[in-house]
């Protein structure tokens, strides 16, 4: 738990650390290139269950052809009976290194240092002696990692695809309340996955 932690805080303030440094560097030239996108993503769970998370995103790319992404995320947590079972918004920041950057090719390989942090809340009933209590649950998750993929790009159009590999801190607070009868409990997990993204875009 404590490794996955800080792996995920370590991530996070690097790559947040190198968009405040790219940005103040680069803010006079005002040389980036802007990239309107769709992604849609899939993680695998090792209990059973997978994410699916559409995404809207935005990219800066700089000088250098290094890009800034950032996006906003609606991540469904589905088990293998297809049940939907937790679902949360999450805003995503990645920087991508490109390699081939002197090649005349339109496919180029890169790999990007991501980190996230999400939040939800729901209600649900549990049903306890007979007994139907209202249920509040409040989910945070932070998480990080790197992901390797590769870019097409050719006049406005853009397209990418990649294999994120993060590691995941969740705090799980579950609350009942009720004239006779009163419950809290706080779960705290991390865990390590692998997913697939691809996204299709438009440089304006």
């Amino acid at each position: 738990m404590k490794k996955t932690i800080l792996l995920t805080l370590t991530v996070i303030s690097f790559t947040f650390s190198t968009f405040a440094q790219e940005t103040s560097n680069e803010t006079t030239n005002k040389k980036f290139e802007k990239v309107l996108k769709g992604n849609i993503g899939f993680t695998y769970h090792s209990y059973d269950q997978f994410n699916l998370s559409p995404e809207i995103g935005f990219l800066l790319i700089n000088q250098k052809q290094n890009v800034h992404e950032f996006g906003l995320s609606y991540n469904s947590a589905i088990n293998t009976r297809r049940e939907l079972s937790a679902n949360e918004f999450m805003l995503n920041y990645g920087y991508r290194i490109v390699f081939l950057k002197n090649k005349a090719t339109n496919i180029k390989p890169f790999i990007s240092f991501i980190a996230g942090i999400g939040a939800s809340h729901s209600n649900n009933n549990l049903a306890l002696y007979n007994i139907n209590y209202k249920v509040v649950n409040n989910l945070f998750t932070i998480q990080a990692g790197i992901a390797p993929g590769f870019q097409y790009t050719k006049n406005k159009f853009f397209l990418d695809f990649s294999v994120p590999f993060k590691a995941s801190y969740m705090r799980e607070t579950s609350k009942i309340k009720d004239s006779n009868y009163s419950y809290k409990n706080k779960f705290n997990d991390g865990a390590f996955n692998v997913g697939a993204k691809i996204g299709l875009g438009v440089k304006f």
